[in-house]
């Protein structure tokens, strides 16, 4: 019996079907990244919001704010020590001197926020109990989830003050506080977990396209071109892993 193949016409309109079906995949993943990208940055600009309205309120950044004792009391923690920060206007990541909790400003901000009935972000942190105990080993500055708030993508979301060592060619440098966009669980607020493409999408939609200027940053020199010359991201290698740094506004 003679076997009847298919057409040119039937492998065409299958061929099609085909390529309509990965097209449709695609662009449906194309459209996911692109809500996580806008949920991150309304993120960032939601946190930059309730910061501003604390400083608003007590004249202070939470986490730096140095009468947060007198204000909040033991709901904040057990002592001033554990409570305030040091009032410098710089929320710092790094562990105070003072403090035997290993408790730094970064973590303090969430608590601050949350006494202040300003944050809508919800980290579980209640303070020193929980610490070292719930803090492993070199991952004492930030757990999401724990001292930092999840982040809807994946990660957390990490405020803290740069100490100016990200700088260019042409002098410009971060000395603010920032905010970044960390891993699941971070012991440094420089983590590069995010492609290339979406900082450089997010840089561009949403401020400059400027890896080292503007309100978005990337800390990863590997991100940027040769910076001493020439300004842009390195988008010739699509595989480069980036961190993205937000910088907040001076209140």
């Amino acid at each position: 019996m003679k076997q009847k193949g298919f057409s040119l016409i039937e492998l065409s309109i299958v061929i099609s079907i085909m390529a309509l079906l990965i097209a449709g995949i695609v662009g449906g993943s194309k459209l996911i990244s692109s809500a996580k990208l806008s949920k991150l940055m309304k993120d960032l600009r939601q946190i930059e919001t309730e910061i501003g309205q604390f400083v608003m309120t007590y004249d202070a950044y939470p986490g730096d704010y140095d009468d947060a004792y007198a204000v909040f009391g033991t709901a904040c923690y057990n002592n001033t020590n554990d409570c305030n920060g040091d009032g410098n206007g710089q929320i710092r990541w790094d562990t105070p001197s003072y403090d035997t909790f290993n408790v730094g400003e970064a973590i303090q901000v969430w608590k601050h926020l949350k006494l202040a009935n300003i944050s809508s972000f919800s980290p579980n942190y209640d303070g020193p109990s929980d610490n070292p105990a719930g803090f492993p080993v070199g991952k004492t500055h930030g757990i999401k989830g724990l001292s930092m708030p999840d982040s809807k993508i994946k990660g957390g979301y990490f405020v803290f003050y740069s100490d100016g060592s990200w700088t260019n060619g042409a002098g410009r440098t971060v000395d603010n506080n920032v905010v970044t966009y960390a891993e699941e669980d971070i012991g440094q607020p420089d983590t590069y977990n995010m492609k290339i493409t979406d900082v450089y999408n997010l840089d561009k939609k949403h401020d400059d396209g400027d890896p080292l200027d503007g309100k978005i940053w990337t800390e990863n020199p590997s991100c940027r071109k040769d910076y001493a010359v020439t300004e842009g991201y390195e988008l010739s290698d699509t595989s480069i892993l980036c961190n993205i740094i937000y910088v907040l506004t001076e209140f």
